[in-house]
């Protein structure tokens, strides 16, 4: 019974041992499955999480840690939410907690790097099932480049880990099979769930290069069978093209012993052959035998898409760049756009002129008879591909000509030359408007790809850049053409400078400025051309056009021979590199500017003569103190050293010295001078009988050496400094008579304009001397036509009287001598009679002494009356004033009061140099004010005698019971007020 028990012990035993046996058999094979997976895990390009529904990530895979910039241990204490921006873990809960075990959910977050930098990622994330236990696997592909996002910081992204940790096995009290048997089962679960969930065509080889295994997605997406695909049947999913070179580089890899990849075309399970990355990397044992390859398929269609794309576009823009013709582009880009979408034909129309027909343009693989016929179509909304797209301005496609209404004028057309499909897009220019067409046509009925219209849509655009670019170079080069032709033939100078400051460019205007031909211009630094002095200016100037448009500013050009020519330049930037300068000559400007000062100078010089001549002869000022300042005035004005007057004295044969003056004020007679010392010997001066005989200017630039002046002459005046004179004859009716001087030591000669300026102001001169002896007549012959007036009053009031008398005495005497006593006396009294008469008519004449003005006016008017007439002719302004009514004075009054206003205004004429004169009378119920205001020098009361009639004036004031008030100070006026007490028994 024992030994039965016993064997049966050792019979389950040894079985027991063989399925161990078996069981450990099994876990090496799973574990091997295990390493490849880790090991596919690790070449893997997307990165792989793995995380409990807690959130806690359990596994990561080393292009999760490349992706997000930390190591491995870092991120098995983190949870998604740490770096997917925007992501609470609730939220992927909630995003994926409907699907079924297994169901992707695909979207797009960003990641949140170590560094801080933020990556869009493609996000797949699977909830599956590992030992009863739910766990979040998430396969993610960084897309940053593609969608040029790489700094966006709004979106969100949700992210999770994946990769399966064996689970821990709880040591329980069972036996070692069931351990290894519950380590299996994880084992195969784990692979199955990471091979199948992750987002990548992922494959087994043999070491002999055959296949043993080919995950889910790849046998989906090729559409074949697991054992239609193994071994070597997968290569039905090659493209032929690309067949022997993939072969080819396989063995070589088998060969070697050495990973590796290349790119191939991967036919779709619906024929569709699409670019994908083949990598392969071989397994090892610890012998460094080849146990395995394993490899995953990535596809890259859009990526090799997108540079074929960039490619193309490059190419066309190195033309456009380039020296190249229009036609020459634009059949590169159709050629380009043929390759890339293949069996296609492209074309190129153009718009005409009036927007209306298309003509003929690019199509290099049309023949020359399907041109011709489209050539002139009109466009519109049923014409076509392309005369409808560039009616509507958008994409028209047609995906069957066969059938489309679009086509219905012109279906037999395209049929006729194999045309099945045509998609069109209107080119157009920066401002909208239509230039053409391009369309790509097909010889089978199809639509385009997302992909080829946006191709299209690209592709017009880059023939919009090469159309406008060609035509704005050609307008370009016409309108060089015509600034080529204006710069030659403009009579300015026009220069271009680089930046370093060199002239590059010159118009023969500039080569003729700088005297020297275009050639020896070029590369000469433009310092070269600047004075000395002007040269610091130059960097500043420079330093402005970095913000300034446009300069000017005037400057001195230096020639090659050395030559300085005044030039004004405008400074402009041409095309962000170099400085437009154009020079004008301003030579001939600069001298009408001289000339212009210089005519300014004679201008003034006479208005200030004239102003102060007319202002001192209508003040009656003494005329040696005006020809003193006219002297004065001519020596300032031409920096003389001094001014002389000499007139001519008819009666003696004389020339008299009248005045010698420097700029500021006269100076005394020096008795040595050879024409004080004789008055005639004038005649024996060739200088002055030259003035006298021309009576023109005189004009001596070198004292020492004219032969005109005599030694006599040039021995008084050269010790004196002097070294040149100017002499101009004062003219009245065309006789000289006499002469202004001045003389110079060193100095410029003298112009046109100078010698004009004296002679204008010797007329001055000459004009104030005659003024002078005109109102000295005047003087004279009012003094005697008023005695004449004096002798007829009297004559006509007293002669008559005494004659009455004396005829009525000699009657008296002879009725005496008759006895006739009656009649005697009665001749008596008429004798008495008219000598009170006469004696009357004797005072009243006296009395008409008196200003006639009160004649025939009151006084009021006959006031205005003499200053209007006094001041007439003179620069004194008069302004008249009354408030209240004007009574009627006594005579005696009148008189008073026009004399005091006489007396006032000739001393404001003679003393006080005033602009303006004010008469003003003021009457009310309690006084009467005549007041006399004037603007001119003033004096101080206390100092001044009587040399003015102030006493006068005081006296005449007080006869009328009234008062005369003065307030005067230096250079402030004078106002005198005559004050009287208002009897209104005087008003009339």
């Amino acid at each position: 019974m024992n030994t039965r028990a016993l064997r049966g012990a050792e019979t389950a035993t040894e079985q027991l041992q063989l399925e161990m046996e078996r069981l450990r058999s099994e876990l090496d094979r799973c574990t091997t499955r295990l390493q490849l997976t880790e090991k596919l895990l690790e070449h893997v390009a997307d990165a792989v999480f793995v995380a409990d529904l807690d959130g806690r990530i359990i596994d990561v895979n080393p292009a999760a840690c490349s992706l997000l910039g930390y190591e491995r241990q870092e991120l098995l204490k983190m949870r998604p939410s740490d770096f997917a921006t925007n992501a609470s873990w609730e939220g992927i809960l909630a995003l994926i907690g409907t699907m079924e075990l297994g169901d992707p959910v695909t979207v797009q977050r960003a990641y949140r790097c170590k560094s801080g930098e933020q990556k869009i990622a493609d996000v797949r994330l699977t909830r599956e099932n590992h030992a009863g236990r739910d766990l979040i696997v998430v396969f993610s592909r960084e897309v940053t480049q593609q969608k040029g996002l790489r700094s966006r910081q709004n979106d969100g992204m949700l992210t999770e880990s994946q990769q399966f940790t064996n689970a821990d096995s709880t040591a329980l009290d069972v036996t070692e099979g069931k351990r290894i048997e519950e380590a299996l089962r994880r084992s195969e679960e784990y692979l199955r769930l990471t091979i199948d969930t992750i987002p990548i065509l992922a494959w087994c080889s043999r070491p002999d290069g055959s296949n043993e295994f080919l995950n889910q997605r790849w046998l989906d997406y090729t559409g074949l069978s697991i054992e239609a695909a193994r071994d070597w049947g997968w290569k039905v999913a090659i493209h032929p093209e690309d067949l022997s070179r993939l072969l080819d580089v396989w063995h070589k890899l088998l060969a070697s012993g050495e990973p590796g990849e290349l790119e191939a075309r991967l036919r779709r399970f619906d024929g569709v052959y699409r670019w994908f990355l083949f990598r392969a990397e071989p397994l090892f044992d610890e012998t460094g035998n080849i146990v395995k390859w394993y490899g995953t398929n990535t596809d890259i269609d859009d990526r090799k898409w997108a540079e074929a794309v960039l490619g193309a576009e490059k190419k066309i823009l190195e033309l456009i760049t380039g020296d190249n013709s229009l036609t020459t582009i634009l059949e590169a880009l159709c050629r380009l756009v043929e390759e890339l979408i293949s069996g296609s034909l492209c074309t190129i129309l153009f718009l005409d002129a009036d927007g209306e027909r298309l003509r003929k343009g690019i199509a290099p693989s049309f023949p020359p008879d399907f041109m011709a016929a489209v050539d002139g179509v009109n466009i519109g909304p049923r014409v076509g591909s392309c005369g409808t797209a560039a009616y509507r301005k958008e994409t028209v496609i047609v995906s069957d000509i066969n059938t489309d209404p679009l086509w219905a004028d012109y279906r037999e057309l395209a049929l006729a030359y194999g045309l099945q499909a045509g998609w069109s897009t209107p080119i157009l220019s920066a401002q909208e408007a239509v230039l053409g067409t391009f369309a790509i046509y097909s010889r089978e009925p199809r639509s385009p790809t997302p992909q080829e219209r946006k191709l299209l849509e690209q592709f017009a655009h880059v023939a919009s850049v090469a159309i406008e670019h060609t035509r704005a170079e050609e307008s370009l080069r016409r309108s060089e053409a015509k600034y080529r032709d204006l710069i030659d033939v403009s009579p300015d100078a026009i220069f271009i400078i680089d930046t370093d400051l060199t002239y590059v460019l010159a118009n023969p205007a500039g080569a003729e400025l700088a005297g020297c031909t275009p050639e020896e211009l070029i590369g000469t630094p433009i310092a070269e051309t600047f004075v000395p002095e002007e040269r610091p200016l130059l960097p500043a100037r420079m330093e402005m056009m970095k913000t300034e448009p446009y300069l000017r500013f005037e400057r001195k050009f230096v020639r090659r021979n050395g030559d300085i020519v005044p030039v004004e330049v405008s400074l402009t930037t041409v095309r962000g590199r170099y400085l437009q300068a154009v020079l004008r000559d301003i030579s001939e400007r600069k001298r009408s500017e001289e000339a212009l000062r210089a005519s300014e100078q004679v201008a003034r010089g006479q208005v200030e003569a004239l102003t102060y001549s007319l202002d001192v002869l209508a003040t009656a000022s003494e005329p040696e103190k005006f020809l003193g300042k006219m002297l004065s005035t001519i020596c300032r004005l031409l920096t003389g050293q001094s001014a002389t007057l000499w007139l001519f004295d008819e009666p003696t044969d004389s020339l008299i010295l009248r005045l010698v003056v420097d700029s500021v004020s006269p100076v005394g007679f020096d008795p040595e001078h050879q024409l004080i010392q004789n008055p005639r010997s004038w005649k024996e001066n060739p200088v002055i009988q030259e003035l006298f005989f021309a009576a023109g200017p005189i004009v001596c630039e070198d004292l020492e050496t004219d032969p005109r002046v005599n030694d006599q002459f040039r021995e008084y005046f050269m010790p004196k400094g002097t070294k040149k004179f100017l002499a101009v004859p004062i003219l009245v009716g065309g006789k000289v008579r006499g002469m202004i001087t001045v003389r110079h030591g060193e100095r410029p000669p003298y112009r046109a304009e100078e010698i004009g300026l004296m002679q204008a102001l010797a007329h001055q001169v000459m004009l104030a001397i005659r003024l002078t002896e005109v109102g000295d007549q005047s003087r004279q012959a009012a003094v005697l036509a008023e005695r004449n007036r004096m002798a007829r009053d009297v004559h006509d009031t007293l002669a008559q009287g005494f004659t009455g008398v004396i005829v009525q005495l000699e009657a008296a005497k002879y009725a005496i001598s008759e006895g006739d006593r009656r009649d005697a006396d009665s001749h008596l009294g008429r004798a008495g009679d008219l000598a009170r008469r006469s004696l009357s008519e004797a005072r009243r004449s006296v009395h008409a002494l008196r200003p006639q003005a009160l004649e025939q006016d009151d006084f009021w008017q006959a006031l205005k009356g003499i200053v209007k007439s006094t001041t007439v002719g003179t620069t004194l302004h008069t302004t008249f004033e009354t408030q209240g009514k004007v009574p009627v004075l006594p005579p005696a009054w009148q008189e008073n009061l026009l004399r005091i206003g006489q007396e006032a205004l000739s001393n404001t004429l003679k003393y006080a140099h005033a602009r303006n004169f004010r008469t003003r009378l003021i009457s009310n119920s309690k006084e009467l004010l005549l007041e006399l205001r004037d603007d001119g020098n003033g004096f101080q009361v206390k100092e001044r005698h009587d040399g003015i009639g102030l006493t006068g004036m005081h006296e005449r004031a007080e006869e009328m019971g009234g008062e005369l008030k003065i307030v005067s100070s230096r250079g402030k006026g004078t106002t005198v007020t005559a004050i009287l007490p208002f009897n209104p028994e005087l008003v009339s």
